[in-house]
């Protein structure tokens, strides 16, 4: 795991990272999981690269990394989508990272 954050409410808890599989769900990069019993939700966007940082609000769920596809759509190192894992289409940066 390589970054966190929690939602306001205290769950779920979304990791980032360079998994393929959190406990034993299949799940690309990124994931939210259960504060209680830390069971994979059913959130699962999928990455095609580490998710490095994570930012979360009481609707939204910001990864970051160096991404080039998130769930299937092209997005350049940074892309947000709804609690419910849908792409916020409106943000779309294309955020080049530094070198």
């Amino acid at each position: 795991m390589l970054s966190l954050g929690v939602a306001a409410s205290g769950s779920p808890v979304y990791v980032g990272g360079s998994f393929a599989n959190i406990g034993g769900q299949a799940r690309a990069k990124v994931a939210a999981v259960s504060a209680s019993d830390s069971t994979a939700t059913s959130w699962s966007p999928g990455a095609d690269a580490a998710v490095t940082a994570l930012g979360v609000t009481s609707s939204s769920v910001a990864v970051g990394g160096a991404l080039s596809s998130v769930g299937g759509q092209p997005r350049t190192n940074l892309v947000a989508f709804t609690t419910s894992g849908q792409i916020l289409s409106f943000f779309y940066p294309g955020a080049k990272l530094q070198e």
